[in-house]
């Protein structure tokens, strides 16, 4: 059985070059007004594009009053790897790229530009992320769309057999049976007899050398000592570096519970003419998008804290929760965050299923630790306690804090914009169950996803 394919996130961070933000912003609505059907950026034809979006922000300030610049994110979630995927990018949708970044400092003038050149500036402004979760891991676009036909043609064959004398009298086995000797006599779907590619937690990389590191500084430490120079030593050293460890982390909570407890938090009331304008492109099918920018609290210390979070997040994402729900969330396809402007300020591109009420219900609900965790290091967000606690279960305050925070994305597509999360997996478990041995209760099971 092969190897499942990795999926990945790109964030092409770039600075609009003043003056040009009117005429750029009427490009992207230009695009998103007909995403699927647009010249410029034909999305339907990139093969490794799950979702993509660009977000543009306005000139601002920082938590200190610093301005920050007028700025475009392109985000994406693809199948890996980037390289191939950028030069799909940029193939596909060389005239739309081209149009969109004259409007971006540094991009190749049209007398150099060449698809080498614009293809590794893409890349350098790929700032990648802190944080990303994936909902589906290891099915490839294809594989999620065939695997949806997989279940429309079954199912399709089921309403036609089900009009035949007896065929609801069958037993389950036999009614398997019928639906295999159906898909095997179809080529088109004759590559669902082949078993699906499991996915794995990938081999640890670069991102994780901080953690890998820590661990072994952990753990090797004591124990090169106890071999060189006996267990007491090597015990003393384990002692020392967990007591360490125990001060630093106790200095820092005293530190940060003093700032909590001074920190500035939004009254809940809500601008009704930016929310209108968010709510204009809401539910319009079964998924929805969110892009929000968060200015971080000033000083090392918020900077630093966001960012151990934010690994945390992602180590959990990538090891533990990988098999469709974040905790017991099951409508994310894929979200991330994001620390740009040298870390003044993070934002956050989420993929989800129904209502963004629902949405962020859930999270106060089931994910308030994690959600408080990261976002009380933002200007704004409901006061908090401890770093985890209070803040997101504010529910007025923080659903107001998370609309003044978000912006009008112009350009978002969805390579399965009717498919769920859960039914993305529930197709998938049709296929992996479709052949193979089967006891009764599983064949029962499964015909029940069915």
């Amino acid at each position: 059985m092969s190897k499942a394919p990795f999926q990945d996130g790109m964030t092409i961070v770039t600075r609009v070059i003043p003056g040009r933000e009117a005429s750029l912003l009427e490009l992207l609505h230009g695009i998103g007004n007909d995403v699927e059907g647009s010249r410029l950026v034909p999305f339907p034809e990139l093969t490794t594009l799950h979702f993509g979006r660009w977000v543009f922000f306005e000139a601002d300030v920082d938590a200190l009053g610093a301005p920050t610049p007028p700025t475009l994110i392109l985000s994406t979630n693809f199948d890996a790897p980037r390289k191939d995927h950028i030069a799909e990018l940029y193939d596909r949708a060389r005239e739309g790229i081209d149009r969109i970044y004259e409007h971006c400092e540094g991009y190749p003038r049209p007398e150099g530009r060449t698809p080498a050149r614009v293809r590794a500036w893409l890349e350098q402004h790929d700032a990648g992320y802190n944080t990303l979760y994936v909902g589906t891991r290891g099915r490839t676009v294809d594989r999620i769309r065939r695997e949806a036909r997989l279940r429309e043609a079954i199912q399709g064959f089921l309403d036609e057999a089900c009009r035949r004398p007896g065929f609801q009298e069958l037993g389950p086995a036999a009614i398997r049976g019928e639906i295999q000797a159906f898909v095997q006599g179809d080529p088109d779907l004759a590559w669902a007899a082949e078993a699906p590619p499991r996915w794995r937690s990938r081999w640890p990389t670069r991102r994780d050398l901080p953690l890998a590191l820590a661990a072994t500084a952990l753990v090797f430490v004591p124990l090169a000592g106890a071999l060189l120079r006996g267990w007491r030593v090597g015990a003393v050293l384990l002692g020392g570096i967990i007591g360490i460890l125990l001060l630093a982390v106790g200095l820092w909570a005293l530190v940060l519970r003093r700032r909590e407890r001074t920190d500035p938090e939004d009254p809940p009331t809500n601008d009704f003419d930016h929310v209108r304008s968010l709510v204009h492109n809401e539910d319009r099918f079964v998924q929805n998008q969110m892009s929000a920018v968060n200015r971080v609290k000033p000083g090392w210390l918020r900077l630093a804290t966001l960012r151990v979070v934010l690994a945390a997040i992602d180590v959990l994402g990538r090891w533990v929760h990988t098999h469709g729900s974040l905790g017991s969330i099951p409508s994310i396809h894929f979200a991330r965050w994001v620390i740009i402007d040298e870390g003044r300020r993070v934002v956050f591109f989420s993929n989800f299923d129904g209502s963004w009420e629902n949405y962020l219900g859930d999270f106060i609900d089931k994910a308030a630790v994690g959600l408080t965790g990261v976002w009380s290091n933002t200007a704004g967000f409901p006061r908090s306690r401890w770093l985890v606690f209070d803040g997101a279960t504010d529910e007025q305050r923080f659903k107001a804090y998370a609309r003044r925070s978000q912006v009008v994305t112009p350009v978002w597509y969805s390579a399965y914009k009717w498919l769920s999360v859960q039914n993305v997996n529930n197709n998938s478990a049709i296929r992996a169950g479709l052949f193979g041995e089967q006891t009764p209760d599983e064949t029962a099971a499964w015909l029940r996803r069915l």
